[in-house]
C-alpha cells in the first residue's frame, strides 16, 4: 500500500509539472542532437572516436543515454567498425563504474535496496566473493536496470571478514552474565571477563602516517591490572593492527590470561585453517586429545572413529572446543569456499602460541543458541588466539608494576583456500596432486 501511495504521488507530481518537463526534455534533446551534428561533421574519423570517447568518459557522472552514444557512430561507421567501438567503450565505462563502487561504495543500488543487510540476496548474487557473473549478465540485459549501477554495485560487493551480527541479543555466557556474539572479543584477564557487557573508556586519534587508531581501557575490579587495546588501520593496508598493553598497578604479582576472540560466520563451506604442523588439538586444561585435521576417536562425546574432518563446521554437530597442540607457524585462520573469501590471524608464535577454534554445533543445540544470539545473521564460530598462553584457562604472570606490549594482526583474505603459510605481507597456498 505505501509503495502504491508513493507511486501515485509520484505521477501527480509529473502531471502537474509535465509542462516544465517537456520543456527540459525538448531542451536535452536539442542539445544531444547539437553534439550529434558536431561530431559527424568533423574531419577525420580519429577525431570522431575521440569525442565519442570523450562522450563515454562523461557518461561515467553525467545522466548521458547509452542509445545516443551507440547511435553517433552508427551514422558515422559501418556497422561492424560501430559495434567494435560500442563494445570497447561500453567495456570502459562499465569498468570505471565497477572500481568506482569497489573503493568508493556501491551508490544508490545499495542504499534504495539495502540489499547487504538481505542475507539471502547477498549469498545469492555473490560468487566466490566477486559477484555471480551470471546474474550481472542477465541485469545487464533487462532495459530497465541502470548498467552503470549494476557496475558499480558489483565493484563495492566485500566480504564480511569479522561476523557481523546486525543485532545486540545478550545472553548468559559472560562471568557476570550478559555477553553478545559478533566482532571481536578481548578476553582479560579472564575469560569473558566481567566487565564484557559493561561500556568502556576509549580514545580515537588520527596519527603522523596517516592511520587511525581507537584504544579501549578497562581496569579489572578484582586485582586492579590495567588493559588497553589499541586497534589501528593504515592507509593501504586491509589488516587490523592491534597492540595490547597489559600493566600491573599493584605490589603483588597478578595472573592473567589475553585471548582476542573473533567470530567468524560459518555455513556448510567453511573451515578452520591451522597451521600444518599442527597434527593434534586439546580440550580445556589439557583434558583430552584428538588428532587434527582427521580425528579419529572420540572427542566431546562424539564418535570420530570412522575418520571425520573436525576442521570443517558442517562435521561438529555439538558445542566442541579445540585448542592446537603445538605449532612453530605465526597464523591461524578460517576460509569459506563458497564465497571464497576467509579471515587470516597473524602474530609471533613465540609471544602468541594460542589458536583455538570454538563452536556452538551444527546440531539442534547450537542452531538453539544461533537463535538466542541473533536473528538472521546464522552461525559462527570462535577462532580464538592466545597470547603468552596456549590453552584454556591457562594463565601467566604479571610482577609488581610489570607491563608486557604485544601485538596481533587480523585481515581478510582471497582465492587462496588452505594456506599453508601466512605473514602481514603476503598469504601463501601450496599443494601436491601426486604430479605438481
Amino acid at each position: 500500500m505505501l509503495v502504491m501511495a508513493g507511486l501515485l504521488v509520484f505521477l501527480s507530481v509529473v502531471l502537474y509539472n509535465h509542462a516544465r518537463l517537456e520543456v527540459r526534455f525538448d531542451t536535452l534533446i536539442s542539445w544531444l542532437n547539437q553534439i550529434d551534428d558536431a561530431i559527424v561533421q568533423l574531419d577525420s574519423n580519429v577525431e570522431i572516436v575521440l569525442c565519442i570517447f570523450a562522450l563515454y568518459i562523461a557518461k561515467c557522472q553525467l545522466p548521458i543515454p547509452m542509445g545516443f552514444l551507440c547511435v553517433i557512430s552508427g551514422i558515422v561507421f559501418p556497422m561492424t567498425q560501430a559495434v567494435i567501438i560500442n563494445v570497447l567503450f561500453c567495456t570502459f565505462f562499465f569498468t570505471v563504474k565497477y572500481f568506482e563502487g569497489k573503493f568508493i561504495g556501491g551508490g544508490w543500488t545499495g542504499m534504495i535496496l539495502g540489499i547487504k543487510q538481505l542475507r539471502f540476496v547477498k549469498e545469492w548474487i555473490q560468487f566466490k566473493g566477486n559477484g555471480n557473473p551470471y546474474v550481472l549478465f542477465v541485469s545487464r540485459l533487462v532495459p530497465s536496470i541502470p548498467l552503470g549501477m549494476v557496475s558499480k554495485y558489483y565493484g563495492s560487493m566485500k566480504y564480511d571478514f569479522v561476523y557481523y551480527n546486525h543485532v545486540i541479543k545478550p545472553a548468559l555466557v559472560g562471568l557476570t552474565g550478559p555477553w553478545i556474539s559478533g566482532g571481536i572479543e578481548f578476553n582479560w584477564p579472564q575469560h569473558h571477563r566481567p566487565t564484557t557487557y559493561l561500556p568502556v573508556d576509549y580514545v580515537t586519534s588520527e596519527n603522523p602516517d596517516g592511520s587511525v587508531s581507537v584504544l579501549l581501557h578497562d581496569v579489572d575490579q578484582m586485582y586492579g591490572t590495567k588493559g588497553i587495546a589499541k586497534i589501528s588501520l593504515y592507509p593501504g593496508k586491509a589488516c587490523i593492527e592491534i597492540t595490547g598493553q597489559l600493566y600491573n598497578r599493584t605490589a603483588a604479582p597478578q595472573t592473567f590470561l589475553w585471548w582476542a576472540n573473533p567470530a567468524v560466520p560459518v555455513n556448510d563451506n567453511t573451515q578452520s585453517v591451522f597451521p600444518p604442523d599442527v597434527h593434534a588439538v586439546m580440550d580445556h586444561g589439557k583434558r583430552d586429545v584428538s588428532r587434527f585435521p582427521i580425528a579419529t576417536g572420540v572427542y566431546y562425546k562424539k564418535d570420530y572413529s570412522e575418520g571425520v574432518d573436525i576442521s570443517r563446521y558442517r562435521n561438529i554437530p555439538v558445542p566442541t572446543s579445540y585448542m592446537a597442540e603445538k605449532s612453530k607457524y605465526d597464523f591461524v585462520g578460517g576460509y569459506d569456499y563458497g564465497v571464497g573469501a576467509g579471515i587470516l590471524h597473524v602474530a609471533d608464535h613465540h609471544i602468541a602460541p594460542g589458536k583455538k577454534q570454538w563452536t556452538w554445533g551444527c546440531g539442534d543445540f547450537g542452531k538453539a543458541w544461533d537463535r538466542n544470539l541473533t536473528d538472521e545473521d546464522g552461525p559462527y564460530v570462535e577462532l580464538m588466539t592466545g597470547v603468552f598462553t596456549d590453552n584454556q584457562p591457562d594463565f601467566t604472570w604479571l610482577k609488581p608494576f610489570e607491563e608486557k606490549v604485544f601485538k596481533q594482526y587480523f585481515m581478510p583474505y582471497k582465492k587462496l583456500g588452505q594456506v599453508k603459510n601466512a605473514t602481514t605481507e603476503a598469504a601463501l597456498h601450496l599443494s601436491y596432486d601426486g604430479e605438481q
